[in-house]
């Protein structure tokens, strides 16, 4: 190799590098916007192209450069010096609508200072549209791998579209731990917006007959700034007995009809397993909503009083009790699932720090990240097994009608005696709850806040119906990234329906990593099939003799932990009562 051409390969090598420098402080952000609603399309109006069927349509498009009114004054002592107009270009790309917008570099920014300006690619995807879906996905697969960009998801839609997307982000092969999440409240609960203080804004002027920059700008402002967070992932698989069945709510409006749910080939599922990040229930608040999907209109205010309605309904009627349904509750933990977790993610993140060491370039910008775990999961393991009094099986709970079992009943003095400390003491629900929440997130039902800090008394008693007292167990404030999952009850409909206005009429069951098993009876009180109604981040479902449920931090994605974007200034507060 002759010296010039050594010379060269120097010269490639510095330009690498100096590339990487100047993108690192750099954005691109897609907003994927679920249009299956009216305020879906109005932000996705001006801002989503339809599949194109010639380039030359494509090459017709203009860049337009307009100027966007200056910064709105800041109260962080910026001078007018700092105050520059910004810059954006509207033009098509990879057959998506792409914004790209010129930042001026601020003080307040916790970014790194080796550029003045950080430029921003704002792509927006239409989840209906199959081929810009695959596009968008492809493209921002192609940007994480480049790592010359931070990359963002901003998901346009409701609880369910969170985890659309992220679904569809495992399945493309993105590393989803280099991209944070955030969303725009589209839908009618918008619970995960609450929780990471994005509040219930629908932007619909974002995309209205105006084709408003300045409102688009501010957000991306907003979310660059933002927080960078852990949120647990969580796995929830359910099934059924060998004549049972799922059925959810399909179709459009006045179309809309039960449908049992089938795999690929036509048949029946027994068996289905889904993401969770924000929360589960079963018993009358999922009926409450698996009902209102029957009436679901295109309008969000509408939404709310159709879901108000079926809620006030089930004052006068007979309701589900889950105590009438559930067999047991139990808490999980084998030998080999020890510190598993632990491992795989500090492998992960041994291996990204090399990246980060060659590439001199970091994903999600480690001076704008904050890790939060309140617990390791070794003190996640030892909280586990002190609650499990010793035992690889905790029984969080049983049916009150188990001690008149006759498998309960053959047993031996000391038998019985064995099993109540084996399983806690035989503890029950009290009060007939109406159902069995599990939450992720701080934020539940379209906005009743932060349940499990305001729970006013236990939800377990024992045989003696004498209230379990928690505060000797190690539970503590719940967080979306602290590797736990918190489970309550509500007694009555009117309590859960007060808890969105006035805290603390929830009942605390238990507080831990899992995983968690729920066994169904086979029968009811009458003999008949059991049926009951759940939830999973607010899509709802029927199901027909129950079998099992089994809760598990997932797999599918490094550590069981995705990041998110949160707003600090607006993020849901939280505490934690202990009883009096």
């Amino acid at each position: 190799m002759d010296i010039q051409q050594q010379q060269q390969q120097q010269k490639s090598g510095q330009d690498l590098n100096q590339k990487h420098q100047i993108f690192q402080d750099n954005f691109d952000f897609f907003f994927f916007v679920n249009t299956s609603s009216t305020n879906g399309f109005q932000v996705a109006k001006n801002f989503l192209t339809k599949e194109k069927n010639n380039d030359q349509q494509l090459q017709q498009q203009e860049k337009q450069f307009q100027e966007v009114p200056q910064f709105e004054e800041q109260q962080n002592g910026e001078t007018e010096n700092e105050m520059q107009e910004i810059l954006y270009e509207h033009k098509v790309q990879h057959n998506l609508n792409e914004i790209r917008f010129q930042f001026p570099k601020k003080k307040n920014r916790n970014l790194k200072d080796k550029q003045d300006k950080i430029f921003v690619n704002v792509y927006f995807v239409d989840l209906l549209n199959k081929v810009q879906k695959q596009k968008g996905f492809q493209l921002m697969k192609q940007k994480e791998e480049e790592k010359y960009s931070q990359v963002r998801a901003v998901v346009c839609g409701g609880d369910g579209s969170i985890i659309w997307v992220i679904d569809e982000m495992i399945n493309a092969k993105i590393q989803v731990a280099n991209v944070a999440i955030s969303a725009i409240a589209i839908g009618t609960g918008n619970d995960f917006c609450r929780a990471m203080g994005w509040g219930t804004e629908t932007f619909d002027s974002i995309g209205g007959e105006t084709l408003n920059m300045s409102l688009l700008k501010n957000l991306v402002d907003k979310m660059i700034n933002s927080q960078i967070q852990d949120l647990d992932i969580w796995d929830i698989e359910i099934e059924t007995g060998r004549d049972g069945y799922f059925q959810q709510i399909k179709g459009q409006n006045c179309k809309r009809k039960k449908m049992k749910l089938k795999d690929e080939n036509g048949k029946i599922k027994n068996k289905i397993k889904h993401h969770m990040v924000n929360y589960f229930s079963i018993g009358l608040d999922a009926q409450i909503g698996f009902n209102f999907d029957n009436y679901r209109t295109n309008f969000r205010c509408i939404n709310k009083l159709v879901y108000c309605w079926q809620g006030f309904k089930k004052l006068f009627v007979k309701k589900l009790r889950v105590d009438k349904i559930l067999d047991s509750f139990k808490m999980k933990k084998t030998k080999k699932q020890k510190g598993k977790g632990k491992i795989v993610r500090l492998i992960f993140y041994v291996k990204e720090f090399l990246n980060y060491e060659i590439d001199e370039i970091t994903d999600i910008d480690t001076q704008n990240t904050t890790q939060i775990s309140k617990q390791s999961t070794d003190e996640n393991n030892k909280n586990n097994l002190d609650n499990q009094h010793g035992h690889e099986h905790h029984c969080i709970f049983k049916s009150s009608e188990y001690m008149k079992r006759k498998e309960y009943q053959n047993l031996d003095i000391e038998q019985q005696q064995q099993e109540q400390e084996e399983n806690g003491g035989h503890r029950y629900l009290t009060g007939d709850p109406i159902n069995l929440i599990c939450c992720n997130i701080s934020s539940y039902c379209a906005g009743a806040q932060d349940i499990w800090g305001n729970c006013g008394n236990s939800g377990l008693q024992n045989k003696e119906k004498i209230r379990y007292n928690q505060n000797n167990e190690p539970f503590k404030e719940s967080h979306h990234g602290d590797g736990q999952l918190e489970f309550m009850t509500f007694r009555n409909i009117l309590e859960f329906i007060i808890e969105r206005y006035k805290g603390g009429n929830g009942s605390r069951i238990t507080q831990g990593s899992g995983p968690y098993e729920i066994l169904f009876k086979e029968k009811d009180e009458d003999g008949k099939s059991i049926f009951t109604y759940f939830q999973i981040d607010g899509e709802y479902y029927k199901i027909i003799e129950p079998k099992m449920i089994k809760i598990s931090h997932t797999q599918d994605v490094i550590g069981g932990k995705i990041k998110v974007m949160v707003n600090t200034e607006k993020a849901i507060k939280q505490k934690f009562q202990k009883f009096a």
